[in-house]
């Protein structure tokens, strides 16, 4: 029925109104409603395929693994942003959270694929370099990782995950006199428990790798 609907009604619906329903997506997506959001989402794939628009097709594919994502499915979220790529192969959204779900399994080196994709195409995006030092740091490639991390800093002084990085990236390096500065800038940009938790969390993974 859903089918037919959009199907008679082709000319009244128009690139706004995908992008009004998208932006209700991410609404719903942002508010961890995450049935509804995918319900929704599966309705825009099928009116995009039926208007055959790749671009809205490769962007409701890529919707579909942030779901998964956000349920924390890694592996079952990338074959959607792999879709996704096929059709454009620049989509911010695919690349950026197909490295994420990469990273959360532990897979840097394709997690650090796309974000060398993505620091290369939005080179003043400050989370892709943010995330990619991230990444290289904990690939053990210290002086890469200084360097994304310096950028990421560069581009945005106000995250506290960009200062805190840059602060491990020197810590790591042995310069513990410009990390201390970096982790002084850090607890200023606290904002909650959560992140001086979060922070902590850094140092018991060095631990654990013997750093």
């Amino acid at each position: 029925e859903f089918i037919d609907f959009v199907s008679d009604n082709y000319f009244y619906i128009q690139d706004s109104t995908l992008d009004r329903m998208d932006q209700d997506f991410n609404d719903l997506l942002a508010s961890f409603n995450l049935d509804e959001a995918q319900k929704l989402n599966e309705k825009l794939l099928q009116i995009s395929r039926i208007f055959e628009n790749t671009l809205y097709e490769a962007r409701f594919l890529a919707n579909q693994g942030r779901v998964e994502v956000a349920r924390q499915n890694w592996k079952s979220s990338i074959p959607y942003f792999d879709e996704a790529l096929k059709i454009d192969t620049f989509n911010l959204n695919a690349l950026y959270f197909r490295g994420y779900a990469y990273s959360q399994q532990e897979d840097y080196y394709h997690a650090l694929q796309d974000f060398d994709i993505i620091t290369e195409k939005w080179p003043d995006l400050a989370v892709g370099h943010g995330n990619k030092g991230w990444y290289l740091l904990l690939e053990g490639k210290l002086f890469q990782a200084r360097a994304s991390c310096q950028r990421a800093y560069e581009l945005d002084s106000t995250s506290m995950s960009n200062a805190i990085n840059l602060g491990h990236s020197y810590m790591l390096l042995g310069d513990t006199a410009t990390a201390k500065r970096y982790y002084g800038k850090t607890m200023e940009l606290l904002t909650s428990r959560q992140d001086y938790r979060t922070g902590l969390a850094d140092f018991d993974i060095f631990l654990k790798n013997g750093w």
